[in-house]
């Protein structure tokens, strides 16, 4: 999947597709690991923010967890989904964000390489 992603921009060569189930659509935010797609709903995303130069690691922490991310007064985990899965994980590119999502009450962010939104 060759997605280009600028800041508020997604530009896809596949077209969007939209899911509906009883009548409500759904919105999706697609990113990429490896070769596979992954997705969650855009509800519980909070925000999409560049990688910062440095991210503080947490000591005696899994390889899988960067460390944590000081997002305006909040301090909010990080994880390599990546590593998570099994992956071997890749360099950070410009292209890089960190998904903050939000599910009951709990803030953290995943390193994600490439996205989109479908719906």
């Amino acid at each position: 999947m060759a997605t280009q992603v600028e800041e508020g921009v997604v530009n896809t060569s596949q077209k969007d597709i939209n899911v509906e189930s009883m009548g409500q659509e759904h919105i999706n935010l697609v990113f990429a690991l490896g070769n596979e797609n992954f997705g969650v709903d855009v509800n519980i995303v909070r925000e999409i923010v560049r990688v910062p130069p440095f991210i503080t690691r947490v000591p005696n922490a899994p390889d899988y967890i960067r460390g944590v991310i000081n997002l305006r007064g909040t301090i909010v985990p990080v994880f390599d989904m990546e590593l998570k899965i099994g992956m071997p994980s890749t360099p950070l590119t410009d292209e890089a964000r960190i998904v903050v999502l939000s599910v009951a009450d709990v803030m953290f962010g995943i390193i994600v390489k490439e996205y989109r939104k479908l719906g």
